[in-house]
């Protein structure tokens, strides 16, 4: 018995040594694969990939946009960009290797950009337009950061993530930046990261020439948006760029690639699901040293439709010029100082914006905003613009809400005469100071500024010399409600519908806009109202339609910028636009003729004739001068052309431009640029040192 237990002892001791041979393989195999495929999983994947045949996305070609006469404003041409290539990418060295390419670059004059809305140091967030505070409120979010994460807060920890640590302040915060932007952009295997686009022989001829001491770098032929005209018609084009981290989800919803450009702001962005391309695809094959052996097309790009807008190229380019131009004198005219030794009003005018309107459809034609920027370069000048005091991203045409002034004048009067409260041969007598309300008694303009009044005024008279009295007593008689049933009816206060982001709707003064804010609104706000004043804030695209409206008969249509989309081949066409019909106001023929016969006499022996006298086309026009809190007031103009039988509106507002008829010459460039084609005679001369409201 005892032989037998030892026996099976021994038989025992066996098999616990076999069991723990067993597990001790078993724990070896599942911690070497557990190295394999975790621990080195990703360096073993990037070796595979490299012996590997891979699919990549190939950039389509978006669609142009064009004038309504077919010439470009963007188009589209092949253009060489260095990419990272994740596959071959060492991911040890790629700190250093990404900041010697972005030495490279800068020695062949390319200045590396990114998206991280944080300045070099002194850290600090970008900062000085709204957009700015959006890009930064949405960095914070995307990395998670609390709101209160200050810039430095925010760079030490992107530092860390990245492994920027002991890199100076400045390669620091350009390794960041790429960084930054790799990971938002998804870079992957499968989707290279595009460092700089439409770079030039030069710098391919560099970095081919450097090429063993950039793994992971190549140069590819890509599309490259061209705006034809620099800095023409930006805000209404816009730009394209990267996938920002909200909106990537959006974007690939739709089918878009990571490495897909998308339109940002204007019609880059308005018309995106028209102008975007389907990007295609290529296989490629590579050794086991990551050289490319083959590449084969698999799906063909597809190029994306053009845009042909209802602007006039040519005619954009004339208002742009001359408002800059005019802009330019205005400031220059107003530094030159006084006897007093004090600076003149217009010294401090450097923005403005013009709108030119098709009377009858709606159709613009024209729709400038100063300062503006460059369409191709803004990622590269992004910081810099976007701390511009004059805010050269902002579309004043469509954004810009300024106190239309006397230009207010005409709704005032066709509300009056609508209402019964005026009548054609109303006759008012001007006595220079409105003495209806004790608390409130305002002056007439030219009496505040010479002394003298315009004694028997009716309303072609009142609108030819601007005569606030006139339009106090109307602006009374009416009431505030009534008066605004008429503005409302004109589109005042409203947004007109255009096909761009960021329009402003402005503001209809009345007490439900006074409540708004907190205030109280009084009798006599009425008067202030009826003169353009008060709460009343008007964008130039507002002043041009409402004016459009009255001129055309009573029609207030929706302005529109699309004419029609095209194929890529431009042999079908697939969207044909059509204006549409907001509201129509029924305006008697007799008070018609009486606004416009007003509107004539300020330009041929009004507040505007030093521009327009012995000009060969009737012009019918009215002069603004609008107070502000701060600074020289800004100067208005409206006009239409000819008279007789109104085609186009033109709208004009000058931020401190000081009066009225200082910025109608661009006006009457414009029309100069219209009317060229046709028989105009000789054009009148402007006339110096007229009176001015």
């Amino acid at each position: 018995m005892r032989q037998g237990k030892e026996s099976g002892g021994k038989l025992t001791g066996r098999s616990l040594c076999v069991m723990i041979a067993a597990l001790a393989l078993c724990a070896f195999c599942v911690i070497r694969l557990a190295n394999l495929q975790i621990v080195m999983g990703a360096d073993y994947r990037e070796q595979s990939m490299r012996r590997i045949m891979r699919t990549m996305p190939v950039a389509a070609p978006r669609g142009e946009i064009l004038d309504r006469y077919g010439r470009a404003f963007v188009k589209n041409r092949m253009g060489y960009s260095v990419m990272l290539d994740r596959v071959t990418l060492p991911r040890e060295e790629q700190n250093d290797l990404i900041l010697r390419l972005l030495d490279t670059l800068e020695e062949t004059g390319i200045t590396s950009t990114d998206s991280l809305p944080v300045t070099e140091a002194p850290y600090a967030y970008i900062s000085g337009s709204e957009d700015a505070e959006k890009k930064v409120k949405s960095f914070l979010k995307a990395k998670n950061f609390n709101e209160n994460t200050t810039a430095v807060e925010a760079m030490s920890r992107l530092m860390d993530k990245y492994g920027l640590n002991g890199y100076s302040e400045r390669d620091a915060r350009r390794l960041a930046g790429i960084r930054y932007d790799m990971e938002n952009a998804g870079f992957s295997m499968t989707n290279p990261f595009t460092v700089a686009s439409d770079v030039d022989m030069t710098t391919v001829t560099t970095l081919r020439e450097r090429y063993d001491s950039y793994p992971g770098v190549t140069i590819e032929i890509e599309p490259v948006r061209e705006y034809a005209s620099g800095t023409t018609a930006a805000h209404l084009l816009g730009y394209v760029g990267k996938m920002s981290s909200t909106e990537v989800e959006e974007y690939l919803e739709k089918g878009y690639q990571m490495s897909d450009l998308v339109g940002k702001d204007g019609i880059e962005k308005t018309m995106e699901s028209y102008l975007r391309g389907v990007s295609g695809e290529k296989v490629i094959e590579q050794n086991s040293l990551g050289k490319v052996t083959s590449t084969t097309y698999s799906v063909d790009p597809q190029p994306g439709n053009n845009v042909m807008l209802t602007i006039d190229k040519k005619l954009q380019e004339t208002a742009e010029r001359s408002l800059a131009e005019t802009i330019r004198t205005i400031s220059e005219n107003g530094k030159r100082r006084d006897p007093s030794g004090r600076s003149k009003n217009g010294w401090d005018a450097d923005s403005g914006a013009c709108v030119v309107l098709k009377a009858d459809t709606g159709e613009v034609l024209v729709s400038a905003s100063y300062p503006s920027y460059n369409p191709a370069t803004i990622n590269r000048d992004y910081n810099e613009l976007a701390a511009d005091p004059a805010k050269p991203f902002i579309n004043r045409a469509i954004a810009g809400a300024y106190e239309p002034g006397s230009t207010f004048k005409m709704a005032t009067a066709l509300a009056g005469l609508e209402e019964g409260v005026i009548t054609v041969k109303t006759t008012i007598y001007d006595k220079g100071v409105y003495t209806y309300y004790k608390g409130y008694q305002p002056k007439c303009w030219v009496y505040d500024d010479y002394g003298y009044t315009h004694k028997e005024v009716d309303v072609v008279k009142a609108l030819k010399v601007s005569c606030n009295y006139f339009f106090y007593e109307t602006g009374r008689l009416l009431g505030i409600d009534k008066l605004n049933v008429w503005c409302k009816q004109l589109g005042m206060g409203q947004k007109t519908g255009i096909e761009l982001i960021g329009e402003s709707a402005g503001k209809l003064a009345g007490p439900e806009e006074r409540e708004k804010s907190g205030g109280t609104w009084y009798a006599g706000d009425t008067l202030q109202a009826a003169i353009g004043q008060s709460d009343n804030l008007l964008t130039p695209l507002q002043l041009a339609n409402y004016v459009a409206t009255i001129a055309n008969g009573g029609t207030r249509r929706q302005p529109t910028l699309l004419k029609s989309v095209r194929s890529y081949l431009y042999d079908e066409e697939l969207f044909a636009n059509e204006t549409k019909v907001l509201n129509t106001i029924d305006i008697d023929p007799e008070y018609y003729d009486a606004i416009m016969a007003g509107m004539q006499a300020v330009t041929e022996d009004g507040t505007a004739s030093n521009v327009f006298r012995n000009y060969p086309i009737t012009v019918g026009g009215k002069t603004g001068t609008a107070s502000v809190s701060k600074g020289s007031p800004t100067g208005v103009f409206v006009a239409v052309v000819p008279l007789e039988d109104p085609e186009i509106v033109v709208a004009i507002v000058v931020e401190h431009g000081t009066h009225g008829n200082y910025v109608a010459k661009v006006a009457r460039d414009i029309f100069d640029a219209y009317f060229a084609d046709r028989d105009l005679g000789s054009a009148g001369v402007v006339q110096e040192n007229a009176l001015i409201p």
